[in-house]
């Protein structure tokens, strides 16, 4: 957990699991995306990277999808899935499913697919770590999470998973 200056008890909370897989981290300074992204990519120590903000919520089956998704496809950079938009209460407005089929992309094709759809929020995708790492991560200069995901998917290709695995909050407060 990066808790990026937060004026809340993030810290509480994760301490209230108990769980050792669970490692909290609170930054120097405010680092706001995607600089705080990329510290927590080079605090990552597994096989698998994924970012969840804190006001999006994945479904119980993402992680184990998305990761059996990626060793089935072992030279896909990251997993991508279809999802739901909600509003605060969860309250499911609408399910963005831009393929409904899986597929797996690399390449020009990759690249295309992914600027003609535009449909790629941070809870969605799980990457390979060291793909990420060999890629340069996300740009520090702009806000680089499309452009991120475009460069991710010409290089080291994706697979879309046609079900809905996670959840975007809508409110007033989005980035």
């Amino acid at each position: 957990v990066s808790d990026d200056c937060s004026t809340d008890d993030t810290a509480e909370v994760v301490a209230r699991f108990g769980d050792p897989r669970i490692r909290y981290h609170r930054t120097a300074t405010n680092l706001r995306p995607p600089c705080n992204w990329n510290e927590c990519v080079r605090l990552a120590q597994g096989e698998f990277f994924a970012i969840l903000p804190d006001d999006d919520v994945w479904l119980p089956e993402f992680l184990a999808e998305m990761i059996a998704t990626l060793r089935v496809h072992p030279d896909a950079g990251f997993a991508q899935c279809a999802y739901r938009s909600v509003d605060e209460t969860l309250r499911e407005l609408r399910t963005i499913q831009v393929s409904a089929t899986e597929l797996a992309l690399r390449g020009e094709s990759a690249l295309i697919w992914q600027m003609e759809h535009l449909a790629c929020i941070p809870a969605t995708v799980l990457f390979r770590h060291s793909a990420m790492l060999e890629l340069g991560l996300w740009r520090e200069d702009y806000w680089d999470d499309w452009a991120f995901i475009v460069r991710m998917a010409y290089r080291h290709g994706f697979v879309f998973i046609p079900r809905p695995l996670a959840c975007n909050r809508l409110h007033g407060a989005n980035l």
